[in-house]
């Protein structure tokens, strides 16, 4: 199947599950809207469909993943709100809609981002015992100091200032990295897969984080290519492209490189994964 057919189906499903999420939730004032603005609004949805992907290379079916890519978008979602908050980024647009506390206001937007934050541990939970307690590990792991958050504050202490690659490359391995090796974790995880029994998250070394970090977003930006290729995110020899609000703009580092087989790309993230795990 062509890789743009194979992230449409996936879309769909993806899509499909949050909005059977977001349905179930209590309208307590603005907050079942405020949660659904955010998460419903588009994208993407590469962290996901990663899930998805990964799982089914490890044997399992995209239904094992939904509750981990699903947990995992809302996080990803919680983030993005809060981002744009204007204590932290102050936007007033995120894919091409106003951004959440424009709309609700920003106390709003603040409990919104943690509704959605604290639902998603209670959406992986969904799953079967023993990989639930991988699952949960995982992504608080990434969201979190040793991961997202960490990336997060590295960014805001960078603010206005001229920072040398090895410092960008740093907040990218915790801000972006972090969360896309969490899908590819966390597909292994819902499949059952056989490196998902290895006990704990491993920690590295800051060197040795930098060099998994540049292979991994290598990976991803070979899943990515053709459809990237076909958008207005088309580049050519590593240029970054221009707009704060596309997967480029995280993958400031790595070059496009070219792949045909959807296959062959999540093969790639598959050894990305397995690297991270055993390093």
């Amino acid at each position: 199947m062509e890789i743009t057919t194979q992230l449409q189906v996936d879309q769909v499903q993806i899509e499909d599950a949050l909005r059977t999420y977001a349905a179930k939730w209590p309208a307590y004032g603005v907050l079942k809207d405020a949660m659904s603005y955010s998460l419903l609004s588009g994208g993407k949805r590469i962290r996901p469909v990663l899930v998805l992907e990964i799982c089914k290379l490890f044997g399992g079916t995209a239904e094992d993943a939904l509750p981990f890519a699903c947990g995992l978008e809302m996080v990803h979602t919680y983030s993005l709100i809060h981002d744009d908050l204007p204590c932290m980024d102050d936007d007033d647009f995120r894919r091409g809609k106003p951004t959440n506390h424009k709309v609700f206001g920003q106390a709003n937007a603040v409990l919104a981002g943690d509704a959605l934050l604290t639902t998603a541990f209670a959406v992986l939970a969904s799953l079967p015992a023993e990989r639930v307690q991988r699952g949960i590990a995982a992504l608080a792991n990434a969201a979190g100091p040793n991961g997202m958050v960490g990336g997060q504050v590295l960014d805001l202490l960078g603010e206005g200032n001229s920072l040398q690659e090895e410092e960008i490359l740093a907040i990218e391995s915790l801000k972006t990295g972090c969360m896309i090796e969490a899908a590819a974790r966390l597909g292994a995880i819902a499949a059952g897969g056989f490196y998902a029994w290895i006990p704990g998250v491993l920690k590295v070394k800051l060197k040795v984080n930098e060099v998994i970090t540049t292979i991994m977003l290598n990976s991803i930006a070979i899943y990515l290519c053709a459809y990237l290729s076909s958008g207005p995110w088309k580049t050519s020899q590593g240029n970054r492209v221009s707009g704060t609000d596309t997967l480029a703009d995280g993958l400031r580092f790595s070059r496009l490189i070219p792949g045909s087989s959807l296959t062959t790309a999540i093969f790639a993230a598959a050894i990305m994964a397995l690297l991270v795990w055993y390093v």
